[in-house]
């Protein structure tokens, strides 16, 4: 019945289902609003677990906030008078419940509340002028700013992806360790991580155009997808960011492994590098062991994995003439492969 499916959804175990942290890295959420996160989690849950569950029960529901019934948390009453008073029988809890009227149900979209729609202003905002500073760095219009919009780019996507990456999973709880451990579990394979990551990485290193390609492309994404939303009745938008945004959802694999190129070329380009005299050691260090990452486990390990065996079909024939670069790169491939 209705009341056991709801125990069953309060008792299911989100955070420790894979299909679920998969489902809730791959959409879209600007909001920790316990409402917006429990639709989402019902919608999630009809679709995987229980195709018979009614999303309007959790209008009607109130969370589970722990084992003492919500009939009898007054604010007229004590804890001591609490504490001292019997539990009453389940019938008369089940009266006491249905006496109260049921919460509003949520807005529609286009009254989300207000600070939702702030929060999606501001990552629009930010996508937007990452894309403006990407622009003013290929196409320098004054002499001396194409090395500055390429830092300020850098530090831009460290706050907006940051930001984003706050919104989607907050803060991150020091103690217990346990809480660090699956706070890290969920934000590390995310692409905004490695965008903010990316930032941190070359933000004060020399000028490498091919590193801005990927958070570009994620911000053009993220742009589009909220111009689609919001601004569908604007004219300009219909001229020109419709049709973005209608090429990006087409091409979206396509840019997905056009990121995932880029990223891997950026590595290849900071190993040959080291050979020059701008070498960064350090830098090629870390950003080797977050490729290493995204192989084996981000959102875009399949994207990687599929740039890598283009690259090994590639260079088969340099390799077939080149026997002594067989142990080296094993014991790469052995170390990129594996997670240790």
């Amino acid at each position: 019945g209705k009341q056991d499916q709801l125990a069953d959804f309060e008792r299911f175990d989100f955070d420790k289902d894979e299909r679920w942290v998969k489902y809730y890295n791959s959409v879209e959420v600007t909001s920790l609003d316990p409402k917006v996160m429990r639709r989402l989690r019902g919608k999630w849950y009809k679709r995987e677990i229980d195709v018979n569950f009614n999303l309007d029960w959790l209008d009607s529901a109130q969370p589970a906030a722990g084992p003492r019934s919500t009939a009898f948390n007054s604010n007229t009453t004590s804890s001591s008078q609490q504490s001292s008073r019997p539990e009453p029988p389940p019938s008369y809890q089940q009266q006491q419940q249905q006496s109260y009227a049921p919460p509003p149900p949520p807005p529609p979209p286009s009254q989300a509340p207000v600070g939702t729609q702030m929060q999606a202003q501001r990552l629009f905002m930010c996508y937007c002028a990452l894309l403006a500073l990407a622009f003013v760095h290929l196409i320098p219009v004054l002499p001396g700013w194409s090395t500055r919009a390429y830092r300020f780019f850098m530090q831009l996507s460290i706050l907006g992806f940051g930001y984003k990456l706050y919104l989607r999973h907050g803060l991150p709880r020091i103690r217990p360790m346990t809480e660090l451990q699956a706070w890290l579990t969920r934000v590390v394979p995310s692409n905004d991580f490695h965008f903010a990551v990316l930032g941190l990485m070359f933000g004060s290193s020399t000028p490498m155009s091919l590193a801005l390609l990927p958070t570009a492309l994620a911000a053009a994404a993220g742009a589009t997808a909220y111009g689609a939303t919001h601004l569908a009745g604007n004219a300009l938008w219909q001229r020109t960011g419709g049709r973005v945004h209608a090429l990006l959802t087409a091409k979206q694999r396509e840019a997905a492994l056009v990121s995932a190129g880029a990223e891997v070329a950026v590595g290849l380009l900071l190993v040959l590098g080291i050979l020059g005299p701008n070498r960064h050691l350090l830098l090629c260090m870390a950003y080797w062991n977050m490729l290493k990452l995204r192989y084996l486990v981000s959102e875009a390990s399949g994207y990687h994995r599929q740039i890598w065996q283009l690259v090994g079909a590639k260079t088969a024939p340099l390799r077939a003439r080149a026997p002594f670069l067989h142990k080296p790169l094993e014991y790469a491939t052995r170390w990129f492969t594996t997670m240790r």
